[in-house]
């Protein structure tokens, strides 16, 4: 399965339940005071004196110091805002205003973590214990004689299981999931990768998975 298609068909669901998650009280306001629908439209009250969800959008401003567009920051995050930017410049939208860049920031975040989710309940426990060894040796990466005696005692470990695979089709997986590349031989975890790692810990995850 393509993610990364996953994450195409759902962020724009996930902007919309998030901008109504945000500004849920003016629109909860709003239907509050419809009093009629019929073919001509819809015919809202006018706001009372005291509502305050009709407060204006200035008062609400985000500042730079409200810790909100500081809530998350990896790089794969900063990456996936640029997508979406991207996408809504081919698009034709709005993408600049303090407010927009919170909710991109909130719609990234929400991709990365369904992206993640999926990873996790796929990936077998001895690719994440290969992915850590990766992380640290994030620098210098780790060979092909590596990965072969790595695998070897995976598949000594999990046999039959991988009675059939190779390490080309045992990386695979990490590879096309973009957590590690592999560079004139050697292999290296991406910035998605470590982020991945992350956010296991962060989620209380294990590494103790089947095989």
């Amino acid at each position: 399965m393509d993610y990364y298609k996953v994450i195409d068909i759902l962020k724009w669901p996930c902007a919309a339940l998030i901008a109504c998650l945000i500004f849920r009280k003016a629109i909860c306001s709003v239907l509050a005071r419809i009093k009629s629908v019929g073919k001509d439209g819809v015919q809202v009250d006018p706001p009372k004196a005291n509502d305050q969800s009709q407060t204006p959008p200035e008062v609400h401003e985000i500042k730079e110091d409200d810790g909100l567009m500081h809530a998350f920051n990896y790089p794969s995050l900063l990456d996936q805002e640029h997508a979406i930017v991207d996408d809504l410049k081919r698009l034709g939208y709005e993408s600049t205003g303090k407010t927009i860049s919170l909710l991109i920031r909130y719609l990234a975040n929400a991709q990365i973590t369904i992206l993640f989710q999926n990873i996790y309940r796929l990936i077998f426990g001895s690719q994440i214990v290969f992915l850590k060894v990766l992380n640290q040796n994030r620098v210098d990466g780790l060979n092909q004689e590596y990965l072969e005696h790595y695998y070897s005692r995976v598949k000594s470990k999990h046999s039959p299981g991988f009675d059939r695979w190779n390490t080309k089709q045992y990386v695979e997986y990490l590879i096309s999931s973009k957590l590690i590349r592999l560079d004139a031989d050697r292999y290296y975890i991406t910035n998605l990768g470590i982020d991945y790692l992350q956010w296991m810990i962060n989620a209380g995850l294990s590494d103790v998975k089947p095989f």
